[in-house]
This record gives structure tokens, sequence and C-alpha cells, in this order.
């Protein structure tokens, strides 16, 4: 008799839980949804940024916890084969980090290492062979696992090698200008960029700062090179020789993306691999001055102006965009909120040092080490590895010891413990001849771009 009674009751207490669970998956996704739309960017590119009000809300403090979770201190094994005093260039893939230098040895330029800091390979050989190569820029295709060197001394090809460093065979490029970097995106698609100083009459007209290639040679978008601007007259010509440098132009991997910046022009573009299009304009209002005033004279009208040149580097995550600005005698690191709208910039003093809240520093930090408690100033630059999800920086040894160096925990920073033991184990293992120290940022998963 009791058993239908027991029956209902179970039903009841059945359908509840029923209930509640699908209670508690809509609200995560209500959760999920709205937490997608409150860091989702605000409308379509390209986007204004606008650094002079970004100045007017200055004394920002850019911590390395706002934007990562980890750090990572790694000691590259040295061989005979991979021993080398300076780095020009690092990327991170998975498991594999990948080194360009020409410093130390002559037997090849990109090395491959792991994340524990332990060589595996080179890739390919210097020489002046067919599938050999001297002064070069390297890129790495992600989805067929190939590394692409482009040979300075051959610019109309790229030479092709699996992550092993077995030569595989080239890549033609059709029209290619003055180019001496490449990136590489999904679709086997390839931009190259000019990277050479040279005076403006070296430059004619037509002459690209960005090129996107196929993987037949094809171009199929180009963005013509600020300095077009300038009229041709040789009263300047000797001038634009001294200055006209793109050693800080860069372009990296940002999800199925990449982005593209020139310290001379005013615009970070982007390409998805169909073209190249502007993603963000950079306006400075009454700190604007035309591009051959920033040479000409060291102000306009007694006033300070945001050049002389665009950025000294540039990094972008999927809620953010980083940017170093030169500023009379100072440089200004701005953050923009690219769903708000807001530009923040660091605070800086006139005696070209940059005070951060109560820490000082000779050159300007982008963010302040609260991870492993150094107080270490880590800045972005044309070297360091940025492909969306890691941040990989290059450090020599002096430098390394005179930034993370301090015995323990610099007064009032936060850490983390393991990252603190971490640092400080390296200290204590250094040697006068190692080869470069890494630092592996690793972003917090809202801001990273997929791959």
């Amino acid at each position: 008799m009791r058993r239908p009674q027991y029956s209902k009751l179970h039903k009841l207490m059945r359908n509840i839980i029923f209930l509640l669970l699908f209670l508690l998956v809509a609200c995560q996704q209500n959760k999920d949804q709205s937490f997608e739309a409150e860091n989702k960017p605000s409308g379509p590119l390209p986007h204004v940024i606008d650094l002079e009000k970004g100045l007017e809300n200055n004394g920002a403090v850019f911590k390395l916890s706002d934007i990562a979770d980890s750090i990572k201190f790694v000691r590259l094994e040295k061989t005979e084969e991979s021993l080398f005093r300076k780095v020009l260039d690092v990327e991170v893939h998975g498991d594999n980090m990948f080194f360009l230098s020409f410093y130390g040895q002559k037997k090849s330029y990109v090395f491959r290492y792991n994340l524990n800091g332990e060589f595996i390979n080179s890739i390919g050989k210097v020489g002046r062979g067919p599938a050999e190569y001297r002064a070069c820029d390297y890129a790495i295709d992600y989805d067929r696992r190939e590394i692409l060197v482009l040979d300075w001394f051959k610019t109309k090809k790229i030479l092709i090698y699996d992550y092993k460093g077995i030569f595989k065979g080239e890549h033609k490029l059709g029209r290619a200008e003055s180019s001496q970097n490449i990136t590489a995106i999904p679709g086997s698609r390839i931009v190259v960029y000019n990277n050479f100083t040279a005076p403006r009459s070296d430059h004619k007209e037509g002459s690209a700062i960005y090129e996107l290639f196929d993987s037949t040679g094809t171009r199929l978008s180009v963005v013509l090179n600020p300095i077009l601007q300038i009229p041709f007259d040789s009263k300047f010509d000797g001038e634009f020789q001294l200055n006209y440098d793109h050693h800080n132009d860069g372009a990296y991997r940002s999800g199925n993306e990449a982005y593209l910046y020139s310290r001379w022009g005013d615009t970070i573009y982007y390409t998805d691999g169909t073209e190249i299009k502007p993603a963000f304009v950079l306006y400075k209002g009454v700190y604007s001055a035309p591009l051959i005033e920033r040479y000409r004279t060291p102000y306009k009208d007694d006033k300070p102006y945001l050049g002389e040149y665009m950025a000294v580097g540039v990094f972008i995550t999927k809620r953010h965009v980083y940017l170093e600005q030169n500023l009379k005698e100072m440089k200004v690191v701005f953050e923009y909120d690219r769903v708000s709208g807001e530009v923040r910039s660091s605070q800086v003093e006139s005696s070209g040092r940059h005070r951060v809240g109560y820490l000082e520093y000779e050159e300007s930090p982008w963010f302040i080490d609260d991870l492993s408690g150094s107080g270490a100033g880590i800045r972005v630059n044309n070297r360091t590895g940025r492909n969306g999800s890691v941040l990989a920086l290059d450090y020599n040894l002096d430098y390394f010891k005179d930034q993370f160096g301090i015995d323990g925990v610099k007064e009032d920073v936060d850490y983390e413990p393991e990252m603190l033991k971490a640092r400080m184990n390296l200290l204590n293992s250094l040697q006068e001849d190692d080869n470069p120290v890494i630092v592996l940022v690793y972003l917090k998963d809202e801001l990273k771009f997929e791959f």
C-alpha cells in the first residue's frame, strides 16, 4: 500500500532535481553570454585610439598579474651547435621555442628548443647553397608546422623547413619590393614587410611597407610606405638617411590574424589572409605633427608632440591594445580598452626616469612583475614573441640579473611563492658564459587568442 506513495515522492524529488539542474545550466549559459558580451570589442575595425585623452588619464600602473596567470624563467641549454649571446627574435608554438641569432656561431641562425630550455635541433644551415641561407628572418607556419626562412640575399624566395630542420622546398614571391621580414598566417598566407634603412631617394613610387602573398607567390594586398608622404627633395635626403630606420617595425600572430605596425605611420594594420586593412588609428590631437616635422624640429610650436615614432612596440590581446610612444624626453605606455574605448597612460617624469607608483625605472616599464616579486619592468619590443597566448622575452645575463636579480622580493611587490622560488633558483645557477635567459609570460584565458 505504501509503494505508490514512495513512487510519487520519488518522482517529485526527481523532478525537483531536474528543475534545479536546468536552472543551474541556464544560469551558467547566461553568465557565459554576459561575460562574452562584456568582453566583446565594440564596433567593427578600425578603432580610433585617442592618445590625447590617454595623456589626460595618466598615472596608470600596469601589473603583470592584470594580464597573466604565471611567469616562467627558462635557462637555455648550451651545446656546440647552439651557443649564442644574443637573441634577435623568439617565437613560441606549442611545446617549442624558436630563436633567431647571428651571434656566437656560424653553422645555423635559427634554433629550436622545448619550453624547459633543452636544445632540440637547428633549422637549416648557413651557406650559399640552394637549401642554405645567410642573413635572414623567419616565420612559423603553425598549421603546416613549417619554418619559413627569408634570406636577405634571396628576397624573391622563402626557404621551407620542417620542425626538425629538414629542407622541404621554396616559396616564390612574385613581386616583393625591398622586403626583409616575414610572418605567416593560416591558409599558407605570407606577409613580408620592409625593414631597410634608406634615404627617401631610394624609395620609388609604389614602394611597399607590407605585402601579402599566397602560396603561389601572387601578391594579394599591399600597403604603401608612409615615407612616400614626404616630398622627394634632396635637401632632406641625408637627414632621412640617418633617421629612416624600421628596426622596430613588427608583425605578429594573434589567433588567425596578423597585426602589423610601423613606427612611421599612425595606423596599426591587420590581415586575416584576404587583404591588409587598418585595425587601429592613433589620434594625437594637439600632440600631433606632420611626418617631416618630427625630424626638422624637436617640438611643434614649442610643445611636445607624440612621435618621433608611432610605437617602439605593440602588444594586442582580445581586450586591450598596449603601445609605447615617445613624448619629449619621455616614453609613455598607453592602454586602450577595446570594449569600453577608454585610454590610460603610465606616469612618467621629465628627467627621463619613469616612476610607477613607488618604483623608479631607467626605461619605461610596460608591466610590473608582481608574480615573482622582482618588481622588474617587463618591456615589449620588436624581439618579443607575441603569438596571442604567451609573451616570450629574451634577456642577456647582465640585463637579466639587473632586472630580476633582487634577492627575494622587492618591497611592497606582491608575488606567487612558486614563481619566486623558480626565479631565485635560476639566479643562483647562472654562469657567465650561459646563453640568454627566456622569460615566458602566460596570458589569462580571457585575453588569449585561440590558435
